[in-house]
């Protein structure tokens, strides 16, 4: 709902003649390192990931970059010899602003990732989203929770057992 909206807010003020109208981007990213299958649910793959986009940024530090050299330097149509970032995602053509960055698709993956990885993913993630949505698990012992968590503004837990949705800020 939130891409749907956005986007149909930008449509408007570009039909009332606004100019330099960016639709905001929207990105859901399935946070549940070691058994996310958000990916598979909804779009029934499990690549690219958060894992191609880790070793991407692996391979960039390896040539030698470093901090945000290491990232995709464009949203899409990157220069020769670099990604961009909607390479990384997944349903690019539903609604254009919006993007699904899919788990790993081994649980074994989740060693792949450091502290600092997850902190950096976040930085560069927020560089091209203007919002992202987080599905995570709630185990806070999950270095990766605690990153998401870390970082969120906002916070919704949602209670399988009832229809009950609980915000904390």
């Amino acid at each position: 709902y939130v891409a749907a909206i956005a986007d149909a807010m930008a449509k408007k003020k570009i039909s009332r003649g606004e100019q330099n109208v960016r639709t905001p981007r929207i990105l859901l990213l399935d946070g549940d390192i070691v058994q996310g299958s958000l990916g598979l649910r909804l779009k029934n793959k499990v690549t690219p990931s958060i894992h191609t986009l880790q070793l991407y940024l692996d391979e960039r530090s390896e040539l030698g970059f470093q901090g945000q050299d290491r990232w995709p330097p464009v949203y899409q149509n990157a220069p020769a010899g670099e990604k961009a970032m909607n390479e990384f995602m997944m349903w690019p053509d539903i609604l254009p602003n919006f993007n699904l960055l899919a788990a790993p698709d081994e649980p074994d993956m989740f060693y792949d990732f450091s502290s600092n990885d997850y902190h950096e993913l976040l930085r560069l993630l927020s560089h091209f989203y203007d919002v992202i949505i987080i599905d995570c698990g709630i185990e806070i012992i999950m270095e990766s929770n605690r990153a998401w968590l870390k970082h969120a503004n906002e916070v919704f837990l949602v209670d399988r057992k009832s229809t009950r949705l609980n915000s904390s800020h």
